[in-house]
């Protein structure tokens, strides 16, 4: 029920931490692949059951249940009487990353193995919903920015053409007035025609460009 509620991953982690001291007097932390597929360490307790190696890279031991898909119970090297548990979190769609848990010798059963087991499938499952949310309200801003952007682009077309086509319509103006008088002024009045069709013509190139 804690989990349904949970709206970020931070959160999900905190929660997961919580429930294993509580239940296990242990310590548990997430190794969640990002959108690059790149392993990193989420966790909501400042000292780590796990370390990054010198270069930054996760631990063997997680790469190891990352790529083999199953669960791994060895002696925690790090915590003296301590039992470590390594699970895959296998979510609906794949697998996304490593449960890492720490639990004292003497609060460690079979049993617990089996429900940190069925904890991680809630937290895989409860990861991915949420990168999925992220990704459906990504989606809905990329439409909205699409549909502003139209509007921006409409408005734009409109406030250039419309003196684009005035200064063509004042030149031929000027140009049928200029057959009585100067061919000087005729001939201005034809080059700021042509500038302000060619003006125009350009003008609607960059507009579809943008568009497209």
């Amino acid at each position: 029920q804690s989990l349904a509620g949970c709206v970020a991953p931070e959160k999900v982690c905190v929660l997961l931490g919580a429930f294993v001291k509580s239940d296990f007097a242990g310590q548990a932390e997430l190794w969640w692949e990002d959108s690059t597929h790149a392993l990193g360490r989420m966790s909501s307790d400042e000292s780590p059951v796990l370390v990054c190696d010198a270069q930054g890279h996760p631990p063997l031991l997680i790469a190891a249940v990352m790529a083999r898909g199953e669960i791994c119970v060895q002696e925690d090297l790090a915590r003296e009487r301590h039992r470590l548990l390594l699970c895959p979190l296998d979510a609906p769609m794949r697998r996304r990353g490593v449960l890492a848990v720490t639990v004292p010798a003497a609060r460690f059963e079979p049993l617990a193995v089996q429900q940190i087991g069925s904890l991680a499938l809630l937290a895989a499952t409860t990861l991915e919903r949420l990168h999925y949310v992220q990704v459906a309200q990504a989606a809905t801003l990329d439409m909205e920015r699409e549909r502003l952007r139209s509007t921006i682009l409409s408005a734009l077309s409109h406030d250039l053409r419309t003196p684009l086509t005035i200064m063509v319509g004042r030149a031929d103006a000027l140009c049928d007035e200029a057959n009585d008088g100067s061919e000087r002024i005729r001939e201005l009045a034809l080059s700021i025609r042509s500038q302000a069709i060619g003006m125009s013509s350009l003008t609607d190139n960059l507009l579809d460009l943008a568009r497209l």
